[in-house]
Order: C-alpha cells, then sequence, then structure tokens
C-alpha cells in the first residue's frame, strides 16, 4: 500500500471544521448561534425560553434553551414546539461495538445501515472462505493450485482490509468524529 493511499485512508480523521454563525428573526432577535460545528447543537435562543418548550434536564439561561448533554436541539426548528428533545447516540456505545466485534454494528447503533452493511460483508468473506477451506470444501493455500491461490489471495485481502477498516473506526470513534444519521454529534464519553 502507497503513502498516498495510506493518506487517503486518514483524510477523514482531519476534517473538522469551526465556525461561528448567528442568525436574526426579521425583528432583530437573536435566534441560533454557535461557535463550532456541534454548538449548533447545544441549544437556541428563543423569545420566551420556559419549561413547556425548554422540558428538563434542559434549562433556561435568559432566552436560551440550553440542551443537556444528553439531547440535541434537532430538528432546528424544535419538535412540536419544544426545543432540545432528540436524544443523542454515545459515543462510548459506538466505540465497543466497533472495537470489540468488527462486524458493522457501531454504524447499525448509528443507523448508518448501508455503511454497517458493507462492512459485515468485509468481515464475514474471509471468515467463510477459511472455513470452508477447513473442512474441504475449497482448497485455499497458496500450494494446492489456482483456485486456492485465488480464494487465499482474497481471504488475505479482505482481512487486511478488515483490519485497517477496525483501525480507522476506532480512531474516528475514539475522537467521536462520527455522527448519528442525522448528522449529529455523538455523546462523549
Amino acid at each position: 500500500m502507497s503513502h498516498l493511499h495510506i493518506l487517503l485512508l486518514l483524510f477523514p480523521l482531519f476534517l473538522y471544521t469551526t465556525q461561528v454563525s448567528v442568525e436574526y428573526t426579521d425583528n432583530g432577535t437573536l435566534k441560533t448561534w454557535y461557535s463550532s460545528d456541534e454548538d449548533m447543537y447545544k441549544g437556541i435562543s428563543l423569545d420566551v425560553c420556559n419549561s413547556t418548550n425548554c422540558p428538563s434536564p434542559n434549562y433556561c439561561s435568559e432566552s436560551v434553551c440550553i440542551c443537556h448533554k444528553k439531547y440535541a436541539n434537532y430538528p432546528f426548528t424544535g419538535y412540536n414546539g419544544k426545543y432540545c428533545n432528540y436524544k443523542r447516540k454515545r459515543q462510548i456505545v459506538g466505540f465497543c461495538w466497533e472495537f470489540f466485534t468488527n462486524i458493522g454494528i457501531g454504524h447499525y447503533y448509528l443507523h448508518k445501515i448501508i455503511r454497517g452493511v458493507f462492512k459485515t460483508i468485509v468481515m464475514i468473506v474471509p471468515i467463510v472462505i477459511f472455513v470452508l477451506g477447513k473442512i474441504g470444501l475449497i482448497k485455499w493455500k497458496f500450494n494446492e493450485g489456482t483456485t486456492g491461490t485465488v480464494m487465499c489471495t482474497i481471504m488475505i485481502t479482505f482481512g487486511l482490509c478488515s483490519f485497517i477498516w477496525w483501525l480507522c473506526d476506532a480512531i474516528i470513534f475514539g475522537l467521536n468524529k462520527y455522527r448519528d444519521h442525522n448528522a449529529v454529534p455523538l455523546q462523549h464519553w
């Protein structure tokens, strides 16, 4: 594997944008505020903040509904007039599923089904080939002819891809760079 391939695999680890954004309503009151990509899910400025539109365990600070760490403000327009009511997925759960199983369960947990299915296939193929070789249905050793060489090459390739993907997932989940299916950041450990 060349250095370019390694850089392309690790490139997503370094994608993290920081920005400052402030939006105002038509009458000039502060509507939303955030200083980083994750902050836009932590609260919202409202004309009137109370326990009805900012339910517990969230709290009001002046006219801003501040979300508890387990919740996020998604969708940004609120849901039925209530804000900060979206339960965030937990980083530790996704990390443990991916680190200890490596078959895509962490991606299923985030509701990223296509990525989970693809990772499951990449992980299962070398195991199936190995088992079929062990029970004698296919010849998978290099010195047993063309079929064995092809099967062994497929098994090694998928196994190597699975290991690289596991390592990248462990790093990305550990750095909390994955988001759920609604692009909401995960709750920190």
